[in-house]
C-alpha cells in the first residue's frame, strides 16, 4: 500500500478508507476493482477520490500517483 498516511499531514486529511481508496487508485486500479475490494458501490469509490482529490489539491489520477510517488 502506498503510504498516504505519512506524507504533508495526510493522515489527519484523508480518512483511512480515503487512504486506502488512494492507494490502489494511484496503483493503477478501475472505481470498479477498488469497489469490489472493499464491497463498496463504485459511485461510493467515486465520492472518495473527489474527496481525496480535493483535500490533496490535485485533479487526476496521473497527479494522485505522483503525489503518492513522493
Amino acid at each position: 500500500m502506498l503510504a498516504f498516511s505519512a506524507r504533508e499531514g495526510a493522515a489527519t486529511v484523508l480518512s483511512r478508507r480515503e487512504q486506502e481508496v488512494a492507494s490502489l487508485a494511484a496503483r493503477g486500479h478501475s472505481n470498479l476493482e477498488i469497489a469490489r475490494e472493499f464491497a463498496i458501490s463504485h459511485k461510493t469509490v467515486e465520492k472518495h477520490l473527489a474527496s481525496v482529490f480535493l483535500k490533496l489539491g490535485i485533479s487526476s489520477r496521473r497527479e494522485l500517483r505522483r503525489y503518492a510517488e513522493r
